[in-house]
């Protein structure tokens, strides 16, 4: 149970910052921090390292969460002419993950030969994998392009599963800041009987209405009921 509240709590973090991530690939480095807390205790921390030539992201747990319950996932794309690939590992006690996916451009047909459908998954069709975006471009796009226009999707594949990640504006505002939804909708390469609760899941991402830092941008969802928010530390 609790490794499906962390890799839930991933995908609204990474697969959304993922969790925050992360601006063009043209850009200088850039470094940025963030907290995640719920009940006003503060359990994990994230980096973000932004490079015209990749993109990373670490999450780690902190605290006295962290203390009982020790976890850091990472998530790294690197970036060469029109070809991407992305990375992804989680470890935690007696536990350990990886994934990896390769790009052309936003063709990711060159992975399907590696995939093996697992009884109780649903499959992937070869044209899941086309229109298709690592993570944490997809990330990019919706931090970069979500300061203007809310209102978009993309097509994601992480190695493992291949969703549709949607900003929806929400037409509202709080604190200088307007509020967009982040939804998950399921394709193919998920549990099947997941399907319902990754596709409940959301982050409600406030976008700063007077400046286009991504550090003012901060996040809000629910995990099993419970509150969590994400602010930045950068200074």
């Amino acid at each position: 149970k609790s490794d499906i509240i962390f890799k839930n709590l991933f995908m609204r973090v990474i697969t959304i910052i993922i969790f925050f991530t992360l601006i063009c690939k043209n850009l200088i480095a850039e470094e940025y921090n963030y907290k995640i807390s719920t009940l006003n205790v503060t359990f994990a921390t994230i980096s973000l390292n932004l490079n015209k030539s990749y993109a990373a992201a670490n999450i780690k747990s902190k605290g006295l969460i962290g203390f009982f319950y020790k976890f850091q996932s990472t998530a790294y794309t690197s970036y060469d002419d029109n070809i991407s690939e992305y990375k992804y590992s989680r470890s935690k006690k007696n536990f350990n993950k990886k994934l990896n996916a390769k790009f052309m451009g936003k063709d990711a047909r060159i992975n399907f030969e590696n995939i093996k459908t697992k009884r109780g998954y649903k499959k992937i069709n070869i044209s899941d994998l086309t229109k298709v975006r690592d993570p944490l471009s997809a990330l990019t796009k919706i931090l970069k392009k979500g300061l203007i226009n809310c209102n978009f999707s993309e097509k994601v594949f992480d190695g493992e599963d291949v969703y549709i990640l949607k900003l929806v504006d929400a037409n509202l505002t709080r604190n200088e800041h307007k509020l967009c939804t982040l939804y998950y909708q399921t394709v193919s390469g998920h549990k099947i009987k997941r399907e319902k609760k990754l596709n409940n899941i959301k982050i409600n991402i406030f976008y700063p209405i007077h400046n286009r830092d991504i550090s003012n941008i901060y996040f809000e969802t629910t995990v099993n009921n419970i509150p969590m928010k994400m602010i930045s530390t950068t200074k």
